[in-house]
């Protein structure tokens, strides 16, 4: 059972201290391409009857619990979805802690990726890139973990910040973008989790996958990279260019 819909933790081990935040990235986006969100009132509406239709064939809902959502939401797919302001605000306040500019590495790990190679999926999270994007710049933070492509992955495109996507637990996926901008690595088409492993001056990820059905089968280390602590490169003419990419982007979805 979670805490509530966003909270902090702090760890220090071996002298190492790591701050890290779980946000509501659902209530952030305003919910998804099938359901619109007002977190100020709690109302959730149908967005897309379409998108709704993809959920169910692609198995991501199933058609008794679809029936069960038409027949208690209002179809409205001209209203806004809203994005959660109060959320948006404890970020900030919550990165600025004593705790959170003490610590040796600083990760906010959500469900929605900011950033993602995946194709034929998900891909990035337009509301996050907008704005979650440019806050955990400002605020120096080295890390976002997410889930929701069904891929390992890993980007980087300047700066400090890296978004680590692990989402291979349940599901494979066998699309990437190899061209994605600031890709790293990536492992599709099978199961598997991620490995962090962190010193004061280093984060070293490994990526494990496995080689039978589901997560039971032998495990392989597939690939790995070396985080450096408090690297950070200015923003290329290359890098300005990337950020206009938009090579079939989707907005996440549930």
């Amino acid at each position: 059972m979670f805490p509530s819909f966003y909270h902090a933790r702090y760890f220090e081990q071996d002298k190492v201290k790591i701050f890290i935040l779980a946000i509501d990235t659902w209530r952030l986006n305003g919910g998804d391409t099938i359901f619109g969100h007002d977190p100020r009132t709690g109302s959730i509406w149908l967005k897309s009857r379409e998108a709704l239709k993809r959920a169910i064939a692609n198995g991501e809902l199933s058609e008794a619990f679809a029936a069960k959502l038409t027949s208690r939401l209002m179809y409205a797919p001209e209203r806004e979805s809203v994005s959660d302001e109060e959320q948006y605000q404890w970020i900030r306040r919550a990165l600025t802690t004593k705790s959170a500019l003490e610590a040796d590495w600083r990760i906010v790990m959500g469900h929605y990726p900011i950033r993602s190679a995946s194709k034929n999926e998900h891909g990035d999270t337009p509301s996050l890139v907008k704005r979650l994007d440019g806050l955990l710049r400002e605020l120096n933070v080295d890390a976002y973990f997410s889930g929701h492509d069904h891929i390992l992955q890993l980007s980087h495109r300047s700066g400090s910040l890296h978004y680590y996507g692990s989402g291979a637990g349940a599901k494979r996926h066998s699309s990437v973008h190899e061209k994605y901008p600031g890709l790293q690595g990536s492992a599709v088409g099978t199961f598997g989790f991620m490995k962090h492993e962190a010193t004061k001056s280093k984060l070293k990820t490994t990526f494990i996958i496995s080689s039978g059905p589901g997560l039971g089968g032998e495990k392989n280390y597939a690939f790995e990279y070396v985080q450096e602590k408090g690297k950070k490169e200015p923003p290329s003419e290359a890098d300005e260019a990337l950020l206009s990419w938009n090579d079939d982007v989707s907005v996440a979805t549930a």
